[in-house]
């Protein structure tokens, strides 16, 4: 093996491990109840949500992530309190992004009585 090839495979392999998102399977879950959502000052807030099916392969089942900084963020966070205050069903569609802790990204929400 060349000494290049080497070095460039220590990079690789360097950036492939220290990557802050791994992917998985993406789509809707099932409606579950909202029972914990999290503000934080690192630029995301976290919902766990009980009782439903995910496709998402994330090693925590029940925790879900979104960046402030995403489109639609604060109408998904406003969209979640609502279902905490009021009591209501909600389905989330995941990326099939998951951090570190093992949460997965969600794009999108929805609301049932």
């Amino acid at each position: 093996m060349s000494s290049q090839f080497a070095k460039l495979l220590i990079i690789l392999l360097f950036l492939f491990g220290t990557s802050s998102q791994v992917w998985s399977a993406s789509g809707w879950t099932s409606f579950g109840v909202v029972s914990e959502l999290t503000p934080t000052s690192q630029g995301h807030f976290i919902v766990k949500i009980d009782g439903l099916a995910t496709p998402s392969n994330c090693r925590e089942k029940n925790y879900f992530y979104r960046n402030y900084s995403g489109t639609g963020a604060d109408y998904m966070f406003t969209l979640l309190l609502n279902a905490v205050t009021d009591n209501k069903k909600v389905r989330v569609y995941v990326t099939g992004g998951c951090d570190l802790n093992g949460y997965s990204e969600i794009s999108s929400a929805s609301i049932v009585p």
